[in-house]
């Protein structure tokens, strides 16, 4: 007997800035929301919908694939963004 698995995991994350600082300025926000997205599409098994926030938090729409670890997902997000960012801008212009 055949097997046929269907699944459709769709996931809202939302993350803020360290201690809720406003540290995503218009031209940052911007470049964070890029950088994101583009790690999402990076990441095998992710794909992405939407993203948006505030000056302190982001909102990112995304499903998954059932191999892919939410809680690893999440760490690669924000640890190389923020990484990244912070490399541009030459000093910590961004924390989680």
């Amino acid at each position: 007997m055949a097997s046929h698995v269907f699944h459709e995991i769709y996931i809202h994350l939302n993350w803020h800035t360290k201690n809720d600082q406003p540290l995503l300025s218009a031209q940052i926000e911007s470049e964070v929301h890029g950088f994101l997205q583009q790690r999402c599409r990076y990441n095998k098994g992710v794909y992405f919908h939407e993203i948006g926030g505030t000056e302190t938090h982001v909102h990112l729409a995304i499903d998954i694939e059932p191999f892919v670890s939410i809680s690893d997902l999440v760490g690669d997000l924000k640890g190389a963004c923020s990484f990244e960012i912070n490399k541009q801008k030459g000093f910590k212009a961004l924390e989680w």
